[in-house]
């Protein structure tokens, strides 16, 4: 299985991703966008907003800043980055469709809707406003053409991973 994440602490090799697309993994393993392939390990979870947390050991990283996902509001333009089909570091752009929404297997019940065009491979990937901060991390499409439909985490639950680390 592959999906994507994004990096929340360049000095410590957090990276932020969905709790589905790693939990049950034997191994896991990151490929950064410079092309290095990495392994990684799980640090923490937490399964009711389908984060996880990994760790890499690599010199150069780049964080993302994450903003507050409850300053998002529908209509707000954003970028979501995954990995379309396997392919790294594709872009969709879209706009907040709507806030509060929830959606069958995710159990989180707080989520952003948007219409950025993403498939299966771009769970774990960031959600993007037009101020390059992360607003969330994405967690599901509903994969259909004429009424594309996309889901994130909203950011402000990742503080919840650094509470449950301590």
């Amino acid at each position: 299985m592959y999906g994507a994440g994004v990096i929340i602490k360049a000095e410590s090799g957090l990276i932020v991703t969905s709790n589905h697309v790693v939990s049950g993994a034997k191994t896991l393993s990151v490929r950064l966008p410079d092309g290095r392939q990495l392994d990684a390990r799980f640090v923490v979870a937490d399964e009711r907003y389908d984060l996880a947390m990994l760790r890499i050991s690599a010199s150069g990283l780049t964080a993302a800043r994450i903003g507050r996902s409850i300053d998002a509001e529908p209509g707000d333009f954003v970028l979501a980055v995954g990995g379309s089909s396997g392919l790294t570091q594709s872009i969709s752009f879209g706009i907040v469709s709507a806030l509060h929404r929830s959606w069958p297997g995710i159990p989180c019940q707080d989520l952003i809707q948007t219409d950025a065009l993403l498939d299966r491979g771009s769970a774990g990937g960031p959600l993007f406003n037009l101020r390059g901060e992360v607003i969330g991390i994405v967690a599901a499409s509903t994969g259909e053409t004429e009424s594309e439909r996309a889901f994130a985490i909203p950011s402000d639950a990742i503080d919840r991973l650094f509470i449950r680390m301590n």
